[in-house]
């Protein structure tokens, strides 16, 4: 069942902002368009932080399995261990700031903890064979999903690919800006 949600993590939250985009059809929620628009404002900014952390992770996001060449501290990754789990996570409490359906954030909740709480540590366990004290260190000073200012300063691995970046990202774009239309005019 592990594996299957890992290689199906993003088609369970997909089907989670449209069961929340259809609740909040049935229930006619709305919100004011400043709330709408500060929100769609920062999910924008969370895709460019996702983009950015895409552009780090190479092949390795389209191919569904769990593999590194080397320990991505670099970047996003030198701030929080799991940028592209964090973005997953703020794009879908924006969108339930959206819906106007404020039980849409438990729903989301709920959806995200099932999928990235069997996914975080499947990858951290796979991590910490892989590259053992180095990546026990990184965990020590780099923090899972609550960004650190203070950044990972220890030899910084990873190389930013905008290419990478749009080959990883070719979903979000095409599905993010469809739902930001959706939830405004539904």
């Amino acid at each position: 069942m592990r594996a299957f949600i890992f290689k199906t993590r993003g088609l369970y939250l997909i089907v989670s902002l449209v069961l929340i985009l259809i609740l909040k059809h049935a229930y006619s929620s709305r919100v004011s368009a400043p709330v709408y628009l500060a929100s769609l404002l920062l999910s924008v900014l969370v895709l460019a932080l996702r983009m950015w952390a895409a552009g780090f992770v190479g092949s390795t996001a389209r191919s569904g399995e769990t593999h590194a060449d080397v320990l991505l501290t670099n970047g996003p990754y030198a701030y929080v261990r799991n940028p592209m789990y964090l973005t997953a996570l703020l794009l879908g409490l924006l969108f339930g700031v959206m819906s106007g359906f404020w039980y849409s954030l438990l729903i989301w909740l709920v959806a995200y903890a099932f999928v990235y709480g069997q996914v975080i540590p499947y990858e951290e366990a796979f991590l910490k064979r892989k590259f053992g004290r180095e990546y026990e260190e990184y965990c020590r000073r780099v923090p899972r999903l609550i960004p650190t200012l203070k950044g990972y300063a220890s030899g910084r691995e990873g190389v930013f690919s905008i290419r990478e970046s749009l080959l990883n990202e070719v979903a979000p774009l095409i599905v993010l800006p469809a739902l930001w239309l959706a939830y405004w005019r539904l």
